[in-house]
C-alpha cells in the first residue's frame, strides 16, 4: 500500500477485526513504531477493534504523528485508488515545540486535512490551533477526546503520605515542567508550609538532550537535595501494563506541559480519581475541568511557558485541603472518557462512509 508501509512489512502483528459491518469495513492504521505512548497503545487498541487493513483498505485513517513521508503516501494512495481518508489531529508543530521549519510540516498535514472526509480534533484546543497557525480547517471536523487505555480500578488510599506523582518523557524541553515543580517542593519544605507528610514521585524516561541541556544542573542539585530528605524520588521508566502500581497510590498528579493537546497521561490518572495541578494552557484544561487546580500561564508560540513556583506550592497545600473533594470530581470526570463511547463514534463514521 503505501512506501513507508512495505519498507516496514515485518513490523505487521496480526490483528482480527471484532466489529461486525453491514458492508465490510477495512481501515487502515498505520504501524505503532513502540509499545509505550498514548498514540502508540491508542493505535493498537483500535486495530484489535477495527482490525488493520495492509491491503487494499476501503478507509486510510491518517494520524498526525504520522512522518511526512506517510502523510505524502496517504495522499497519493487515496487519490489512485480513490480511497477516502479520515484524520485524527493532536498537536500541530510550533516554534517553541518544533525547531527545524515547523510551517513545512503543518503545510503536509493541511495537505491531508484537505482530502479527507472527517478529521476528528483531539481537542477544542487542537481545532483552534489550525485555524491560528495554518488559517485552516476542515469543515467536515468533529472533536473526540482521547480514550481511557487501562483498566478503570476503584483505588483505595492506606499511605498517610501526601503522594504527588509526575509522569512523561523528559528532555531538554522540559526545563518549564521539572524546575518549577523541584523548586515548589523545595520551597514547601524550607519555608514549612505543610502541615502534613509528603513525597514527589517522578516517573518516566530521561532523554540524553536533557543531561546535556544548560538547566540540568541546577535541577540535579536540588533533586539530590531532596532525595536525600526523602521527600522527592525518581523511580525511571514503567511499562503501561504496570501502571496501576504506579497510580494506585498517588493522591495528586502534577500536568505543567504547556499546550499539551490531549494528554493520555491525565486521562488515566482521572480514571484513578487523582485530581490535577495544571498549566492552564492547551487541552489540558479541557479534560481536568473542575477536577483540579489551574494555574494560568502566558500566552506564547515561541518559548514553552512555566507555571510560577511559588504559586504552584500554594495550589500543593490547596489541593490538599480540598481533596476529598477534588478526588470526587476526578472520579466523575474520569468516567467521560470511556472506550467503549470512543469506539461508538469510529463506529459511526466508519458506517457513515460506508453508506
Amino acid at each position: 500500500m503505501i512506501r513507508s508501509l512495505l519498507n516496514n512489512f515485518f513490523f505487521i502483528p496480526k490483528f482480527l477485526p471484532h466489529i461486525n459491518f453491514k458492508n465490510k469495513i477495512r481501515p487502515y492504521f498505520g504501524l505503532p513504531k513502540r509499545n509505550y505512548g498514548g498514540p502508540n497503545i491508542r493505535t493498537k487498541k483500535m486495530a484489535q477493534v477495527f482490525g488493520n487493513y495492509f491491503f487494499s483498505p476501503n478507509i486510510i485513517y491518517a494520524q498526525s504523528w504520522w512522518s511526512k513521508e506517510e502523510l505524502e503516501d496517504t495522499i497519493s494512495y487515496s487519490k489512485k485508488n480513490k480511497v477516502p481518508v479520515i484524520f485524527n489531529q493532536n498537536g500541530w508543530f510550533y516554534p517553541a515545540w518544533y525547531k527545524n521549519d515547523w510551517k513545512i510540516r503543518n503545510y503536509t498535514i493541511v495537505k491531508v486535512h484537505k482530502i479527507s472526509k472527517k478529521v476528528i480534533f483531539q481537542s477544542k484546543f487542537c481545532k483552534n490551533t489550525s485555524i491560528k497557525l495554518n488559517n485552516y480547517c476542515n469543515k467536515s471536523n468533529i472533536i473526540i477526546y482521547n480514550p481511557a487505555l487501562i483498566k478503570k480500578e476503584n483505588k483505595i488510599i492506606k499511605s498517610k503520605i501526601f503522594k504527588i506523582i509526575v509522569t512523561g518523557v523528559f528532555g531538554k524541553e522540559s526545563e518549564h515542567i521539572l524546575l518549577p515543580i523541584l523548586k515548589s517542593i523545595n520551597y514547601i519544605h524550607k519555608n514549612k508550609l505543610a502541615k502534613f507528610k509528603y513525597v514527589l514521585d517522578i516517573y518516566g524516561v530521561v532523554k540524553e538532550d536533557m543531561k546535556s541541556s544548560n538547566w540540568f544542573p541546577e535541577y540535579k542539585k536540588i533533586f539530590q537535595d531532596l532525595n536525600k530528605k526523602q521527600l522527592v524520588f525518581f523511580h525511571g521508566k514503567y511499562k503501561h501494563h504496570n501502571i496501576h502500581n504506579l497510580l494506585v497510590n498517588a493522591n495528586l498528579a502534577l500536568h505543567l506541559k504547556y499546550k499539551d493537546p490531549c494528554p493520555n497521561a491525565v486521562i488515566e490518572k482521572l480514571q484513578y480519581g487523582i485530581p490535577h495541578i495544571f498549566s492552564n494552557s492547551g487541552g489540558t484544561p479541557e479534560l481536568i475541568q473542575k477536577a483540579g487546580i489551574s494555574i494560568n500561564v502566558k500566552e506564547s508560540w515561541n518559548k514553552m511557558e512555566s507555571v510560577n513556583y511559588k504559586e504552584l506550592s500554594k495550589k500543593i497545600i490547596l489541593a490538599k485541603e480540598n481533596y476529598k473533594t477534588l478526588r470526587k470530581l476526578a472520579f466523575k470526570q474520569g468516567r467521560k472518557f470511556g472506550i467503549h463511547k470512543y469506539i461508538s463514534q469510529h463506529k459511526l463514521i466508519f458506517e457513515f462512509l460506508d453508506n
